[in-house]
């Protein structure tokens, strides 16, 4: 997949591009599955916290390490959700983002960084996601000495399982921290924190 930087003070490095789709289940009690028989009994996930993370890269004879975000989403809803898609990008900035740069990164995000899921979340379980471009050590340290802000794009897709509905809900988060204060959580000025089903 080609790689393009929409802001000229964005790095996507080229192992970044290798970086492994990292999805995990949290072993969170599932509550018993229902079918969907009412529009409100539809699957939610909402996003709750990150945390960082390190990943190691091998690409042919080169090794390394990046940094990045795990973002965890809890299935609020009435119905097991069932993952389609993810589209998911960390940027590292020395400002804030205005509305338009904040909307071109989430689109980038969601249109060129896609990949495929599979599986299901259940009733009342957690699930985590990270980006497959990871955040270098410079651009990192630079965060953590408060020098820059890290952004954070996602836009999961899913369905609710036991629905005869073939429509797909969203799940769109953009959200940014800064001081390597992972604890305050800052809404994009953008209307990107919303679930949507069906683009409504």
């Amino acid at each position: 997949m080609a790689i393009r930087a929409p802001m000229p003070f964005f790095r996507i490095r080229g192992l970044a591009a290798a970086t492994a789709l990292f999805l995990c289940y949290c072993a969170f009690a599932a509550l018993a599955e229902t079918p969907a028989n009412r529009e409100d009994a539809g699957a939610r996930l909402v996003f709750m916290h990150a945390e960082p993370v390190k990943q190691t890269l091998q690409v042919r004879d080169e090794r390394a390490e990046l940094m990045n975000l795990k973002m965890w989403f809890k299935n609020e809803g009435k119905s097991p959700a069932r993952l389609v898609s993810l589209g998911a990008m960390q940027v590292t900035t020395d400002k804030a983002l205005t509305p338009p740069e904040e909307e071109n990164y989430f689109l980038t995000a969601r249109e060129e960084w896609s990949a495929k899921l599979d599986g299901t979340v259940q009733r009342g379980q957690t699930v985590s996601f990270t980006s497959r471009g990871g955040i270098d050590d410079q651009d990192w340290s630079d965060f953590l000495a408060k020098r820059k802000r890290l952004y954070s794009f996602f836009d999961v897709s899913y369905r609710s399982e036991g629905s005869d509905s073939k429509d797909e809900t969203e799940t769109e988060t953009c959200v940014w921290f800064q001081n390597g204060d992972f604890n305050a959580i800052n809404s994009c000025k953008t209307d990107r924190n919303r679930v949507l089903t069906n683009g409504q």
